[in-house]
Protein backbone atom coordinates (compact mmCIF):
# COMPACT_ATOMS: atom_id res chain seq x y z
CA UNK A 1 0.00 0.00 0.00
CA UNK A 2 1.20 3.48 -0.83
CA UNK A 3 0.77 5.76 2.17
CA UNK A 4 0.30 8.82 -0.06
CA UNK A 5 -3.05 7.57 -1.40
CA UNK A 6 -6.58 8.38 -0.23
CA UNK A 7 -9.33 6.13 -1.57
CA UNK A 8 -12.77 7.47 -2.49
CA UNK A 9 -15.32 4.73 -3.18
CA UNK A 10 -18.88 5.78 -3.85
CA UNK A 11 -22.08 3.96 -4.78
CA UNK A 12 -25.68 4.92 -5.42
CA UNK A 13 -26.99 3.75 -2.04
CA UNK A 14 -29.04 5.63 0.50
CA UNK A 15 -29.02 3.41 3.58
CA UNK A 16 -27.10 0.90 5.66
CA UNK A 17 -27.83 -2.85 5.84
CA UNK A 18 -30.03 -4.17 8.65
CA UNK A 19 -28.75 -5.92 11.75
CA UNK A 20 -30.35 -9.33 11.14
CA UNK A 21 -27.10 -10.94 9.97
CA UNK A 22 -24.83 -8.89 12.24
CA UNK A 23 -23.80 -6.86 9.17
CA UNK A 24 -22.10 -9.85 7.56
CA UNK A 25 -21.20 -9.67 3.85
CA UNK A 26 -23.72 -10.86 1.29
CA UNK A 27 -20.93 -12.42 -0.80
CA UNK A 28 -18.67 -15.24 0.37
CA UNK A 29 -15.34 -13.62 -0.36
CA UNK A 30 -12.27 -15.91 -0.54
CA UNK A 31 -10.70 -14.37 2.57
CA UNK A 32 -13.93 -14.33 4.66
CA UNK A 33 -13.51 -16.57 7.74
CA UNK A 34 -16.98 -16.82 9.28
CA UNK A 35 -20.09 -18.97 8.80
CA UNK A 36 -22.74 -16.26 8.31
CA UNK A 37 -23.57 -14.78 4.90
CA UNK A 38 -26.28 -12.10 4.76
CA UNK A 39 -29.30 -12.75 2.59
CA UNK A 40 -29.70 -9.03 1.94
CA UNK A 41 -27.18 -7.05 -0.08
CA UNK A 42 -24.48 -5.43 2.04
CA UNK A 43 -23.01 -2.60 -0.04
CA UNK A 44 -21.13 -1.17 2.94
CA UNK A 45 -19.04 -4.30 3.48
CA UNK A 46 -18.34 -4.41 -0.26
CA UNK A 47 -17.23 -0.75 -0.26
CA UNK A 48 -14.84 -1.15 2.67
CA UNK A 49 -13.32 -4.18 0.96
CA UNK A 50 -13.17 -2.30 -2.35
CA UNK A 51 -11.40 0.60 -0.63
CA UNK A 52 -8.63 -1.73 0.53
CA UNK A 53 -8.38 -3.08 -3.01
CA UNK A 54 -7.95 0.32 -4.67
CA UNK A 55 -5.33 1.31 -2.09
CA UNK A 56 -3.31 -1.71 -3.22
CA UNK A 57 -3.27 -3.30 0.24
CA UNK A 58 -1.59 -6.74 0.13
CA UNK A 59 -1.86 -6.58 -3.65
CA UNK A 60 -0.03 -9.88 -4.15
CA UNK A 61 -2.80 -11.84 -2.44
CA UNK A 62 -5.88 -9.96 -3.62
CA UNK A 63 -8.65 -12.33 -4.62
CA UNK A 64 -7.22 -15.29 -2.67
CA UNK A 65 -8.02 -16.86 0.75
CA UNK A 66 -4.69 -15.49 2.01
CA UNK A 67 -5.57 -11.84 1.37
CA UNK A 68 -4.69 -9.80 4.49
CA UNK A 69 -5.10 -6.13 3.57
CA UNK A 70 -4.29 -4.80 7.03
CA UNK A 71 -1.28 -7.09 7.44
CA UNK A 72 1.20 -4.30 6.64
CA UNK A 73 -0.30 -2.27 9.48
CA UNK A 74 -1.19 -4.93 12.06
CA UNK A 75 1.04 -7.69 13.45
CA UNK A 76 -0.59 -10.85 14.89
CA UNK A 77 0.29 -9.98 18.51
CA UNK A 78 -0.74 -6.31 18.37
CA UNK A 79 -3.28 -4.50 20.49
CA UNK A 80 -5.62 -2.76 18.03
CA UNK A 81 -8.16 -0.08 18.93
CA UNK A 82 -11.04 0.72 16.59
CA UNK A 83 -12.13 4.27 17.41
CA UNK A 84 -15.65 5.00 16.09
CA UNK A 85 -17.69 8.12 16.80
CA UNK A 86 -20.20 7.29 19.55
CA UNK A 87 -20.92 10.90 20.46
CA UNK A 88 -24.47 10.49 21.86
CA UNK A 89 -27.40 8.07 21.67
CA UNK A 90 -30.08 10.48 20.43
CA UNK A 91 -30.22 13.29 17.88
CA UNK A 92 -32.17 16.23 19.37
CA UNK A 93 -32.47 17.92 15.95
CA UNK A 94 -36.10 19.04 15.72
CA UNK A 95 -37.34 17.43 12.52
CA UNK A 96 -35.63 14.12 11.65
CA UNK A 97 -33.88 12.96 14.84
CA UNK A 98 -31.60 10.92 12.60
CA UNK A 99 -28.93 8.87 14.39
CA UNK A 100 -27.46 7.36 11.23
CA UNK A 101 -25.86 10.74 10.45
CA UNK A 102 -24.85 11.17 14.09
CA UNK A 103 -22.66 8.17 14.95
CA UNK A 104 -20.45 5.71 13.08
CA UNK A 105 -22.62 2.92 11.73
CA UNK A 106 -21.87 -0.61 13.04
CA UNK A 107 -21.93 -2.00 9.48
CA UNK A 108 -18.72 -0.07 8.75
CA UNK A 109 -17.10 -1.15 12.02
CA UNK A 110 -18.03 -4.81 11.41
CA UNK A 111 -16.44 -4.81 7.94
CA UNK A 112 -13.22 -3.21 9.21
CA UNK A 113 -13.11 -5.43 12.32
CA UNK A 114 -13.27 -8.58 10.18
CA UNK A 115 -10.07 -7.54 8.43
CA UNK A 116 -8.43 -6.56 11.71
CA UNK A 117 -9.16 -10.07 12.99
CA UNK A 118 -7.69 -11.63 9.84
CA UNK A 119 -4.45 -9.78 10.65
CA UNK A 120 -4.60 -10.93 14.30
CA UNK A 121 -5.75 -14.48 13.63
CA UNK A 122 -2.48 -16.35 14.15
CA UNK A 123 -1.34 -14.38 17.21
CA UNK A 124 -2.23 -13.31 20.71
CA UNK A 125 -3.37 -9.83 19.73
CA UNK A 126 -6.67 -8.30 20.74
CA UNK A 127 -9.20 -5.83 19.37
CA UNK A 128 -10.78 -3.08 21.47
CA UNK A 129 -13.71 -1.07 20.10
CA UNK A 130 -14.24 2.06 22.16
CA UNK A 131 -14.89 5.77 22.45
CA UNK A 132 -15.46 8.52 24.99
CA UNK A 133 -18.92 9.98 24.27
CA UNK A 134 -20.44 13.07 25.84
CA UNK A 135 -21.50 12.84 29.48
CA UNK A 136 -25.16 12.71 28.37
CA UNK A 137 -24.66 9.60 26.23
CA UNK A 138 -26.42 6.42 27.32
CA UNK A 139 -23.92 4.12 25.65
CA UNK A 140 -25.97 0.97 26.25
CA UNK A 141 -28.89 2.56 24.39
CA UNK A 142 -26.62 3.60 21.53
CA UNK A 143 -25.14 0.10 21.25
CA UNK A 144 -28.56 -1.56 21.29
CA UNK A 145 -30.42 0.90 19.07
CA UNK A 146 -27.78 1.14 16.37
CA UNK A 147 -27.12 -2.61 16.25
CA UNK A 148 -23.64 -2.73 17.78
CA UNK A 149 -24.91 -5.37 20.19
CA UNK A 150 -25.35 -7.74 17.23
CA UNK A 151 -21.70 -7.17 16.28
CA UNK A 152 -20.41 -7.79 19.81
CA UNK A 153 -22.59 -10.89 20.20
CA UNK A 154 -21.31 -12.20 16.85
CA UNK A 155 -17.69 -11.84 17.91
CA UNK A 156 -18.30 -13.09 21.43
CA UNK A 157 -19.56 -16.38 20.01
CA UNK A 158 -16.74 -16.76 17.49
CA UNK A 159 -13.74 -14.93 18.97
CA UNK A 160 -14.31 -15.14 22.71
CA UNK A 161 -12.44 -12.45 24.65
CA UNK A 162 -10.37 -11.35 21.66
CA UNK A 163 -12.85 -8.52 20.96
CA UNK A 164 -14.05 -6.13 23.67
CA UNK A 165 -16.19 -3.01 23.95
CA UNK A 166 -14.87 -0.09 26.00
CA UNK A 167 -16.36 3.11 27.34
CA UNK A 168 -13.35 5.42 27.58
CA UNK A 169 -15.11 7.92 29.86
CA UNK A 170 -13.74 8.21 33.38
CA UNK A 171 -16.94 9.83 34.65
CA UNK A 172 -20.52 9.90 33.46
CA UNK A 173 -23.79 11.43 34.58
CA UNK A 174 -26.73 9.05 34.88
CA UNK A 175 -30.32 10.06 34.22
CA UNK A 176 -31.01 10.14 37.95
CA UNK A 177 -28.28 12.66 38.68
CA UNK A 178 -28.39 16.44 38.42
CA UNK A 179 -24.66 16.98 38.30
CA UNK A 180 -23.55 14.03 40.44
CA UNK A 181 -20.93 11.95 38.65
CA UNK A 182 -20.27 8.24 38.66
CA UNK A 183 -17.02 6.47 37.92
CA UNK A 184 -17.17 3.87 35.11
CA UNK A 185 -13.83 2.22 35.91
CA UNK A 186 -11.77 3.56 33.00
CA UNK A 187 -8.21 4.63 33.63
CA UNK A 188 -6.62 7.71 32.13
CA UNK A 189 -2.99 8.79 31.83
CA UNK A 190 -2.04 12.46 32.09
CA UNK A 191 -0.15 13.69 29.02
CA UNK A 192 1.42 17.14 29.31
CA UNK A 193 2.44 18.87 26.07
CA UNK A 194 3.92 21.78 28.02
CA UNK A 195 5.21 24.50 25.70
CA UNK A 196 4.72 22.30 22.60
CA UNK A 197 0.94 22.69 22.88
CA UNK A 198 -0.76 24.70 20.14
CA UNK A 199 -2.65 26.39 22.99
CA UNK A 200 0.53 27.82 24.46
CA UNK A 201 0.33 30.78 22.06
CA UNK A 202 -2.35 32.29 24.27
CA UNK A 203 -1.60 34.59 27.19
CA UNK A 204 -2.04 33.45 30.78
CA UNK A 205 -5.24 35.50 31.03
CA UNK A 206 -6.63 33.89 27.89
CA UNK A 207 -5.77 30.43 29.19
CA UNK A 208 -7.61 31.17 32.42
CA UNK A 209 -10.69 31.78 30.26
CA UNK A 210 -10.69 28.32 28.65
CA UNK A 211 -14.09 26.62 28.94
CA UNK A 212 -16.17 23.72 27.67
CA UNK A 213 -19.90 24.27 27.88
CA UNK A 214 -21.67 21.82 30.18
CA UNK A 215 -18.71 21.06 32.43
CA UNK A 216 -17.06 22.61 35.46
CA UNK A 217 -14.01 24.78 34.72
CA UNK A 218 -12.07 23.77 37.86
CA UNK A 219 -10.11 20.91 36.28
CA UNK A 220 -9.47 22.89 33.10
CA UNK A 221 -7.96 25.79 35.04
CA UNK A 222 -5.62 23.36 36.76
CA UNK A 223 -4.72 21.48 33.58
CA UNK A 224 -3.98 24.43 31.29
CA UNK A 225 -1.59 27.25 32.12
CA UNK A 226 1.55 28.73 30.59
CA UNK A 227 3.87 25.87 29.50
CA UNK A 228 1.45 23.35 31.03
CA UNK A 229 -1.21 21.67 28.90
CA UNK A 230 -2.49 18.41 30.30
CA UNK A 231 -4.91 15.91 28.78
CA UNK A 232 -6.25 12.70 30.33
CA UNK A 233 -5.88 10.00 27.67
CA UNK A 234 -7.36 6.53 28.03
CA UNK A 235 -4.73 3.89 28.74
CA UNK A 236 -5.98 1.63 25.93
CA UNK A 237 -5.16 4.35 23.40
CA UNK A 238 -1.62 4.79 24.71
CA UNK A 239 -1.07 1.02 24.90
CA UNK A 240 -2.35 0.45 21.37
CA UNK A 241 0.03 -0.66 18.65
CA UNK A 242 -2.50 0.31 15.97
CA UNK A 243 -5.52 2.61 15.93
CA UNK A 244 -8.15 2.21 13.23
CA UNK A 245 -9.96 5.54 13.23
CA UNK A 246 -13.56 5.29 11.93
CA UNK A 247 -15.16 8.74 12.19
CA UNK A 248 -18.58 9.94 11.09
CA UNK A 249 -17.81 13.03 8.97
CA UNK A 250 -20.15 15.92 9.79
CA UNK A 251 -20.28 19.65 9.79
CA UNK A 252 -19.30 21.05 13.18
CA UNK A 253 -20.39 24.19 15.00
CA UNK A 254 -16.98 24.86 16.54
CA UNK A 255 -14.49 23.34 14.08
CA UNK A 256 -16.28 23.80 10.75
CA UNK A 257 -16.17 20.06 10.10
CA UNK A 258 -15.28 16.88 11.93
CA UNK A 259 -13.71 13.80 10.41
CA UNK A 260 -10.45 11.97 11.20
CA UNK A 261 -8.50 14.55 13.21
CA UNK A 262 -11.43 15.81 15.27
CA UNK A 263 -12.52 12.23 16.06
CA UNK A 264 -9.57 11.96 18.44
CA UNK A 265 -11.43 14.09 20.96
CA UNK A 266 -12.83 10.70 21.94
CA UNK A 267 -9.49 9.40 23.23
CA UNK A 268 -9.95 11.51 26.38
CA UNK A 269 -11.39 10.18 29.62
CA UNK A 270 -12.45 13.60 30.91
CA UNK A 271 -13.93 16.37 28.78
CA UNK A 272 -12.93 18.97 31.38
CA UNK A 273 -9.38 18.75 30.04
CA UNK A 274 -10.52 19.91 26.59
CA UNK A 275 -10.63 23.68 25.99
CA UNK A 276 -13.46 24.39 23.55
CA UNK A 277 -13.56 28.20 23.66
CA UNK A 278 -12.55 31.25 25.68
CA UNK A 279 -15.10 33.17 27.72
CA UNK A 280 -16.60 36.31 26.21
CA UNK A 281 -16.88 37.91 22.81
CA UNK A 282 -14.12 38.48 20.28
CA UNK A 283 -14.64 42.20 20.95
CA UNK A 284 -13.57 41.53 24.55
CA UNK A 285 -10.68 39.16 23.78
CA UNK A 286 -12.62 35.88 23.96
CA UNK A 287 -13.96 33.63 21.21
CA UNK A 288 -17.22 32.35 22.71
CA UNK A 289 -19.11 34.54 20.21
CA UNK A 290 -18.24 37.48 17.99
CA UNK A 291 -19.74 40.73 19.32
CA UNK A 292 -20.34 41.95 22.86
CA UNK A 293 -23.83 40.85 23.95
CA UNK A 294 -25.33 41.28 27.40
CA UNK A 295 -27.75 38.35 27.07
CA UNK A 296 -24.99 35.94 26.05
CA UNK A 297 -22.73 37.26 28.78
CA UNK A 298 -25.38 36.75 31.48
CA UNK A 299 -26.09 33.20 30.37
CA UNK A 300 -22.40 32.35 30.17
CA UNK A 301 -21.91 33.54 33.75
CA UNK A 302 -24.93 31.62 35.10
CA UNK A 303 -23.99 28.46 33.16
CA UNK A 304 -20.51 28.63 34.68
CA UNK A 305 -22.02 28.60 38.17
CA UNK A 306 -24.55 25.91 37.29
CA UNK A 307 -22.04 23.43 35.87
CA UNK A 308 -19.53 24.10 38.64
CA UNK A 309 -22.02 23.28 41.39
CA UNK A 310 -22.63 19.64 42.30
CA UNK A 311 -26.14 20.31 43.57
CA UNK A 312 -27.18 23.54 41.87
CA UNK A 313 -30.77 23.59 43.16
CA UNK A 314 -33.98 24.57 41.41
CA UNK A 315 -33.33 28.32 41.33
CA UNK A 316 -29.96 28.09 39.61
CA UNK A 317 -31.25 25.36 37.29
CA UNK A 318 -34.22 27.55 36.32
CA UNK A 319 -31.97 30.57 35.76
CA UNK A 320 -29.68 28.52 33.52
CA UNK A 321 -32.58 27.29 31.38
CA UNK A 322 -34.24 30.70 31.13
CA UNK A 323 -31.11 32.62 30.16
CA UNK A 324 -30.21 29.91 27.63
CA UNK A 325 -33.68 30.27 26.10
CA UNK A 326 -33.34 34.04 26.00
CA UNK A 327 -29.92 33.72 24.37
CA UNK A 328 -31.29 31.48 21.61
CA UNK A 329 -34.45 33.47 20.98
CA UNK A 330 -33.39 37.10 21.44
CA UNK A 331 -29.86 37.15 20.05
CA UNK A 332 -29.58 38.43 16.49
CA UNK A 333 -27.08 35.75 15.50
CA UNK A 334 -26.62 32.13 16.48
CA UNK A 335 -22.98 32.32 17.50
CA UNK A 336 -22.62 31.06 21.06
CA UNK A 337 -20.55 28.54 23.09
CA UNK A 338 -17.69 28.99 20.62
CA UNK A 339 -19.86 27.78 17.74
CA UNK A 340 -18.55 29.99 14.95
CA UNK A 341 -15.63 30.50 12.58
CA UNK A 342 -13.83 32.87 14.95
CA UNK A 343 -13.19 30.15 17.51
CA UNK A 344 -9.39 30.10 17.87
CA UNK A 345 -9.33 27.65 20.78
CA UNK A 346 -10.92 24.41 19.64
CA UNK A 347 -8.80 23.81 16.54
CA UNK A 348 -5.66 24.13 18.67
CA UNK A 349 -6.99 21.50 21.09
CA UNK A 350 -7.63 19.21 18.10
CA UNK A 351 -4.04 19.76 16.95
CA UNK A 352 -2.78 18.84 20.43
CA UNK A 353 -4.71 15.59 20.46
CA UNK A 354 -3.32 14.62 17.08
CA UNK A 355 0.18 15.15 18.41
CA UNK A 356 -0.63 12.99 21.43
CA UNK A 357 -2.30 10.13 19.56
CA UNK A 358 0.75 9.65 17.37
CA UNK A 359 3.71 10.53 19.60
CA UNK A 360 2.74 9.80 23.25
CA UNK A 361 4.18 6.56 24.64
CA UNK A 362 2.27 4.31 27.10
CA UNK A 363 3.48 6.45 30.02
CA UNK A 364 2.21 9.63 28.35
CA UNK A 365 5.69 10.91 27.41
CA UNK A 366 5.91 12.65 24.04
CA UNK A 367 8.52 11.08 21.76
CA UNK A 368 10.03 12.28 18.49
CA UNK A 369 9.06 9.09 16.62
CA UNK A 370 5.56 7.75 15.98
CA UNK A 371 4.47 5.37 18.74
CA UNK A 372 1.67 3.60 16.89
CA UNK A 373 0.24 3.15 13.43
CA UNK A 374 -2.99 4.91 12.49
CA UNK A 375 -5.32 4.08 9.62
CA UNK A 376 -8.56 5.87 8.79
CA UNK A 377 -11.86 4.60 7.38
CA UNK A 378 -14.56 7.27 7.09
CA UNK A 379 -18.27 6.46 7.15
CA UNK A 380 -19.77 8.83 4.59
CA UNK A 381 -22.72 6.66 3.60
CA UNK A 382 -24.99 9.08 5.48
CA UNK A 383 -22.87 11.92 6.89
CA UNK A 384 -24.27 14.90 8.80
CA UNK A 385 -24.75 18.53 7.84
CA UNK A 386 -26.13 21.62 9.55
CA UNK A 387 -25.74 21.95 13.31
CA UNK A 388 -23.29 19.11 13.87
CA UNK A 389 -21.85 17.41 15.76
CA UNK A 390 -24.81 16.98 18.13
CA UNK A 391 -27.78 18.04 15.98
CA UNK A 392 -26.96 17.20 12.37
CA UNK A 393 -29.42 16.47 9.60
CA UNK A 394 -28.67 13.59 7.19
CA UNK A 395 -26.94 14.03 3.85
CA UNK A 396 -27.34 11.12 1.44
CA UNK A 397 -23.83 10.60 0.09
CA UNK A 398 -22.97 6.91 -0.22
CA UNK A 399 -19.18 6.94 0.16
CA UNK A 400 -16.34 5.34 2.10
CA UNK A 401 -13.10 7.35 2.28
CA UNK A 402 -9.90 5.68 3.51
CA UNK A 403 -6.25 6.54 3.96
CA UNK A 404 -3.24 6.35 6.22
CA UNK A 405 -2.67 10.09 6.49
CA UNK A 406 -5.55 11.48 8.55
CA UNK A 407 -4.81 15.10 7.64
CA UNK A 408 -5.00 14.40 3.93
CA UNK A 409 -8.16 12.35 4.35
CA UNK A 410 -9.71 15.38 6.08
CA UNK A 411 -8.39 17.60 3.29
CA UNK A 412 -10.31 15.48 0.76
CA UNK A 413 -13.46 15.32 2.89
CA UNK A 414 -13.51 19.12 3.17
CA UNK A 415 -13.42 19.26 -0.63
CA UNK A 416 -16.23 16.71 -0.88
CA UNK A 417 -18.31 18.86 1.48
CA UNK A 418 -17.64 21.93 -0.67
CA UNK A 419 -15.59 23.63 2.05
CA UNK A 420 -12.45 25.75 1.79
CA UNK A 421 -9.69 23.77 3.53
CA UNK A 422 -7.85 26.94 4.53
CA UNK A 423 -10.81 27.89 6.75
CA UNK A 424 -10.44 24.66 8.75
CA UNK A 425 -7.39 25.75 10.67
CA UNK A 426 -6.32 22.46 12.23
CA UNK A 427 -5.76 21.02 8.73
CA UNK A 428 -3.14 23.58 7.77
CA UNK A 429 -1.59 23.67 11.24
CA UNK A 430 -1.07 19.90 11.16
CA UNK A 431 0.22 19.97 7.59
CA UNK A 432 2.90 22.39 8.73
CA UNK A 433 3.77 20.71 12.05
CA UNK A 434 3.83 17.20 10.54
CA UNK A 435 5.61 18.44 7.38
CA UNK A 436 2.88 17.28 4.99
CA UNK A 437 2.88 18.60 1.44
CA UNK A 438 -0.59 18.03 -0.10
CA UNK A 439 0.92 17.98 -3.60
CA UNK A 440 2.53 14.66 -2.66
CA UNK A 441 -0.86 12.98 -2.11
CA UNK A 442 -3.33 11.43 -4.54
CA UNK A 443 -6.99 10.40 -4.65
CA UNK A 444 -7.83 7.04 -6.17
CA UNK A 445 -11.20 5.40 -6.86
CA UNK A 446 -12.64 2.04 -7.88
CA UNK A 447 -12.00 2.79 -11.55
CA UNK A 448 -8.30 3.17 -10.74
CA UNK A 449 -8.54 6.81 -11.64
CA UNK A 450 -5.84 8.66 -9.70
CA UNK A 451 -5.23 12.39 -9.50
CA UNK A 452 -3.34 14.76 -7.25
CA UNK A 453 -5.43 15.61 -4.20
CA UNK A 454 -4.94 19.33 -4.77
CA UNK A 455 -6.45 18.96 -8.27
CA UNK A 456 -9.50 16.98 -7.15
CA UNK A 457 -12.74 18.99 -7.25
CA UNK A 458 -15.96 18.11 -5.50
CA UNK A 459 -19.37 18.18 -7.14
CA UNK A 460 -21.47 21.32 -6.76
CA UNK A 461 -24.53 19.11 -6.11
CA UNK A 462 -22.82 17.58 -3.07
CA UNK A 463 -22.21 20.81 -1.12
CA UNK A 464 -23.07 20.40 2.56
CA UNK A 465 -25.10 22.89 4.58
CA UNK A 466 -22.63 24.37 7.10
CA UNK A 467 -23.41 25.13 10.73
CA UNK A 468 -25.01 28.57 11.13
CA UNK A 469 -21.91 30.08 12.72
CA UNK A 470 -19.86 29.14 9.63
CA UNK A 471 -22.34 29.99 6.87
CA UNK A 472 -20.90 32.46 4.36
CA UNK A 473 -17.38 31.79 5.61
CA UNK A 474 -16.39 28.17 4.98
CA UNK A 475 -18.00 27.43 1.61
CA UNK A 476 -15.98 27.13 -1.58
CA UNK A 477 -17.31 28.81 -4.66
CA UNK A 478 -17.45 25.74 -6.92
Amino acid sequence: MKNNLVSYVRRDIDDYPGREYAFSPSIRYPEYKYDVIAKEKNDVYDMVRESFFVLGMDSENQGTPDWNPLGDIINPDDTVVIKPNWIIHINPEKTQHDTKCLVTNPSVVRAVADYVLIALREGSGRLIIGDSPTWQCDLDSLVNNMGYDAVFDFYKEREGEKVSKKDFRDLIISSGDEYGKKVTGSHGVIVDLQRDSALNDFSEKEMDDFRIYGYSSEIMKEAHAKDKHQYMIHEDILNADVIINIPKPKTHRKAGMTACCKNFVGINCRKEYLPHHRVGSADEGGDEYNHKNIIKSIHSSIAEKFFSTKNPGQLLSFANKMTRGAELVLSRDKKYDGGWYGNETLWRMVADLNQIVEFADPDGVIKTESQRKIFNVCDMIIPGQGEGPLKPIPKQFGAIVCGENRVMVDYLIAELMGFDQSKIKYIFYLMESLKINPKDYYVTDKENHTERITDFKGNRKDVFIPAQGWAGHIEKRL
